[in-house]
């Protein structure tokens, strides 16, 4: 099993998980953030958002948004999202 940075660092599976959505999400908001040359009052009009939120994304604060809302700025800013889940080759056994 490939473990990621953030359980490396502590965190659980299910949040490391989380944390790496979000993480992913936050990148393609900063990339077509500077692919686009937005502005920060360009993009208060855009994402409906207020400044101090246009704030925590530029600087990268990912524990002030969950993954819903960063689907919706992505949504907002016109991007596309594709998301791969790997079905395990196993059956999850229950212990009985």
């Amino acid at each position: 099993m490939v473990k990621n940075v953030f359980e490396d660092i502590g965190f659980s599976s299910e949040e490391s998980k989380d944390l790496v959505l979000r993480t992913s999400l936050l990148d393609g908001i900063l990339r077509t953030i500077e692919k686009h040359s937005y502005s920060q009052k360009e993009l208060q009009v855009i994402l409906n958002v207020p400044q101090s939120e246009i704030s925590y994304l530029i600087n990268g604060k990912i524990s002030k948004f969950s993954s819903d809302k960063l689907i919706k700025l992505l949504d907002r800013l016109g991007a596309q999202i594709e998301l791969s889940v790997k079905v395990p080759r196993k059956r999850k056994e229950i212990a009985s």
